[in-house]
């Protein structure tokens, strides 16, 4: 086979990495990134936020959270929460000596990539696949068993195209084994650990961003206003982002007019930031945030191709899918692993003027309108979550499947 000078590169770096095997790795120890290193939220805060409580129990010695960020370290720190920086020597040593790596991004950007031959790779992934992803991006219509050859070709730092994946259920095993060429051993059926959190099976943490507003929420909460959350995915088209900002300021004006509240965040690979004057009508949740402290406190989710509808439906709250772009999106963007339709369990509007409309609908009748989309919801559910709604005894399930291997 001939590499290419980028992959001779990397083959060379990996047999220097495999001197770092000298070094005993402790089967106790336990390091956990997540979103590129930048933030502590999803699925990795959850997994660390459980298995720290736990770790007696479950006979974890040393458990690290690995960040980038200088923030998280301190506050986490400061909250007696084990924290290192990604690439500090305190930051290296615990990831040279922990057995298992587990990230939801991947492990070359979450962890520090040349730290982690000989660990135990989990990827946590973060969120059941709508739209296309990895391999069905880029080779959509070769063999499964091709695909996985193509991947076992790869030349990764450390080995992070070789991970255990963990999926919920079934039809997303068959898709993310595909999308990420792994093979049938490397798949493993779970739960998300910020389901669990996003349905209070899992003791709060919140960064000090968080508490102020909270805090408002909470006050809201009391006046009986009702909270609508708009948080729409990233498009690979930078101008298509952008209309999400337009229908945040159509939705202040709606907010202004119902008398509610417009809770937001814009997907943090759209790259776009949104200041708002003082404004009582709209709370834009800061970068930072994690959106699994607020779902819960959240009436009506407008969302479009992002998969936190697979997370929020387990409420069983009114969803309003705004598809502003969904011909292109399917032709031109990402497109998707499933007829669009049939993942949504509630309206779908391509406008502002349709969206307004099917709000005050919602705002109408709920009941009315999850009696009409019952039947879809529960159908939904059941692919995503193999007919069996999450609980905490299968994070436990999960993590002694983490730890047999």
């Amino acid at each position: 086979m001939l590499f290419s000078l980028k992959q001779y590169i990397k083959f060379l770096i990996n047999k220097l990495l495999c001197l770092t095997k000298v070094l005993p790795r402790c089967d106790s120890n336990v390091v956990i990134g997540g979103w590129m290193g930048n933030r502590f939220s999803d699925n990795s805060k959850a997994m660390y936020l459980f298995l720290y409580e736990h770790k007696k129990m479950l006979n974890i010695k040393n458990i690290c959270y690995i960040t980038k960020n200088k923030k998280i370290y301190d506050y986490l720190n400061k909250q007696g929460y084990p924290c290192q920086m990604y690439r500090s020597l305190k930051g290296i040593w615990a990831q040279l000596r922990a057995k298992y790596h587990i990230v939801d991004q991947g492990g070359g950007v979450d962890l520090n990539k040349y730290c982690s031959m000989g660990a135990v790779k989990v990827n946590l992934w973060h969120g059941f696949p709508l739209k296309k992803i990895g391999y069905h991006v880029t080779y959509p219509n070769l063999s499964l068993n091709e695909i996985i050859e193509k991947n076992n070709a790869k030349i990764e730092l450390s080995g992070w195209n070789k991970f255990y994946n963990i999926v919920l259920s079934e039809k997303q095993l068959e898709l993310q084994q595909y999308a990420f060429g792994l093979e049938d051993k490397m798949m493993i059926k779970g739960v998300y650990p910020r389901t669990l959190y996003m349905l209070d099976k899992m003791s709060p943490f919140v960064l000090d961003v968080d508490h102020p507003i909270l805090e408002m929420i909470h006050n809201i909460k009391n006046t009986n206003k009702q909270i609508i959350a708009y948080f729409p995915t990233f498009r690979d088209n930078q101008k298509q982002n952008f209309q999400c900002v337009k229908c945040i300021q159509y939705l202040n004006q709606f907010a202004s007019d119902h008398d509610c509240v417009i809770l937001t965040k814009l997907h943090l690979a759209s790259g776009l930031d949104l200041t708002f004057e003082e404004n009582e009508n709209v709370i834009n949740l800061d970068s930072m945030s994690d959106l699994y402290d607020y779902l819960k406190y959240v009436d009506i989710l407008i969302t479009d191709y992002s998969s936190i509808s697979f997370d929020y439906i387990l409420f069983q709250r009114p969803i309003v899918y705004y598809a502003f772009d969904l011909e292109y999106y399917q032709a031109s963007d990402r497109g998707f692993l499933f007829e669009y339709e049939t993942m949504c369990a509630g309206d779908i509007v391509k406008s502002l003027n349709e969206l307004g409309k099917s709000l005050d609908s919602v705002m109408a009748n709920q009941n009315d309108y999850l009696r009409r989309y019952q039947e879809k919801t529960e159908r939904i559910i059941n692919i995503v979550y193999d007919h069996k709604i999450p609980d905490l005894d299968d994070l436990f399930t999960l993590w002694n499947k983490i730890d047999y291997l």
